[in-house]
C-alpha cells in the first residue's frame, strides 16, 4: 500500500472515529442503562431461549429452588412467544448487568456459564484490516421431578463485548443437552469499510460462483466507508419492506491504487438480501450489491470531471486483504 493511501486511510480514521466517540461518551453519560435478560428453558427435548431489554419487573424466580407452577408456566410462555434465536444485540455497556434464568427439571444435573469477552468496534476492526495489509453452577438432583429456576448475573466490565450464556443440563438418561445464547453489548454502530468491485472486475473472475475472493486485484477496485441505516449488529426483519429499509447503507469510496484520489465516488447499498425466503440460498453478508456515481480527476484543468454511475458488488474488507495488499505501483 502506497504513502498516498494511508495517509487517506488515517484521515478518513480521524474523520469517522471524532463523531463515534462523542456519540459513545454522550449515550454513556446521558441515557439510563437498561438490564438485559435472557430466558432459557432446557425442560424440553429441544432448549429454546429469549432475550430482552426490560426492567425485569415481569422476570422472577428463586434462584436453585422450585418455582410455583404458575411462575414457570410464565417464563415458558415468554420463551415460546419470543424469536427462535440465539443471539442478541443489547445497545448497553460497561456498568450495565445481565441476568439469565434457566428453567430445568430438579432431576438434571445442570450448570450455568456467563462469560465477557471484549471486542472491538467493527469500524476499528476495519482499519485495522486496512493498515495490517499495508464460572459454573451446580446442584445436586432432587425428587418428584419439579421445575427449578437457576439464575446468575453478570455486571458488565466492557465498552463493546460478547457476552456468552451457556446452559447445560444432563438428562436422567445421561443425555447431555446444552445452549449457547450470545449477547452483543456496547453503543450503536453503523460505520464500516468494504472493498467495492465494478461489475467488469465481477465477470473477470474476481469471485467465483461460491463467492471465494480471487488473489488477484480486480481492475476497478475502490476502498469504501460507509454509514449503515439500522445498527450493524441488529438482525434485519423479517417483514421485507422493513427489512429492506434496514438493509441500506451509504458510502464514500475512494481508489484503492496509487493515487487514491483519481477516482472517488458516492455509492447506496444493501446489507441483507431484502427477501426472506431467498436469504439462506443468497446472502450479503460477504458480498453484496451496490450502485454508485463516479468522478474523475481531470489533471489538466486542476479538478473532477463526472465519469459516470457504477455498480457491482461490495466485499467485506476482511475478505479483500490481498486486493488491498496488491495496491502498489
Amino acid at each position: 500500500m502506497t504513502m498516498s493511501l494511508k495517509l487517506a486511510m488515517i484521515a478518513l480514521l480521524g474523520l469517522t472515529l471524532l463523531p463515534n466517540i462523542s456519540a459513545a461518551q454522550a449515550s454513556a453519560k446521558d441515557s439510563v442503562k437498561p438490564s438485559v435478560f435472557v430466558v432459557i428453558d432446557m425442560t424440553e427435548d429441544t432448549p429454546r431461549a429469549v432475550g430482552f431489554c426490560a426492567d425485569g419487573s415481569n422476570v422472577r424466580c428463586a434462584n436453585q429452588a422450585p418455582i410455583p407452577k404458575e411462575d414457570w408456566e410464565s417464563l415458558q410462555k415468554v420463551v415460546k412467544n419470543g424469536p427462535s434465536s440465539t443471539q442478541l444485540r443489547a445497545l448497553v455497556t460497561a456498568g450495565a448487568k445481565i441476568q439469565a434464568f434457566v428453567l430445568y427439571k430438579a432431576s438434571d444435573t445442570r450448570s450455568l456459564t456467563l462469560r465477557e469477552t471484549p471486542r472491538a468496534s467493527r469500524i476499528s476492526s476495519d482499519f485495522r484490516t486496512v493498515l495490517a495489509s499495508l464460572g459454573t453452577v451446580k446442584s445436586d438432583a432432587q425428587q418428584n421431578d419439579p421445575i427449578v429456576c437457576l439464575t446468575k448475573t453478570l455486571t458488565l466490565q466492557e465498552v463493546r463485548g460478547t457476552v456468552s450464556i451457556t446452559a447445560q443440563v444432563v438428562k436422567q438418561k445421561s443425555d447431555t443437552v446444552s445452549l449457547t445464547y450470545v449477547v452483543t453489548t456496547g453503543p450503536g454502530e453503523h460505520l464500516f469499510m468494504t472493498g467495492n468491485v465494478d461489475a467488469d472486475a465481477v465477470r473477470q473472475g474476481s469471485l467465483d460462483s461460491t463467492n471465494a475472493i480471487s488473489p488477484k486485484k480486480p481492475t476497478a477496485f475502490f476502498l469504501a466507508m460507509n454509514y449503515a441505516i439500522a445498527d450493524l449488529y441488529l438482525p434485519p426483519p423479517d417483514q421485507p419492506l422493513n427489512r429492506l429499509l434496514n438493509s441500506l447503507y451509504v458510502g464514500f469510496m475512494i481508489q484503492a491504487d496509487r493515487r487514491p484520489f483519481d477516482q472517488v465516488g458516492v455509492t447506496a447499498g444493501l446489507r441483507h438480501n431484502p427477501v426472506p425466503c431467498l436469504k439462506d440460498w443468497l446472502d450479503f453478508r460477504t458480498v453484496a450489491p451496490y450502485i454508485g456515481y463516479l468522478w474523475e480527476r481531470d489533471r489538466v484543468h486542476k479538478g473532477y470531471q463526472q465519469q459516470g454511475w457504477i455498480w457491482g458488488v461490495s466485499v467485506e474488507l476482511s475478505k479483500a486483504t490481498a486486493w488491498l495488499s496488491d495496491a502498489k505501483p
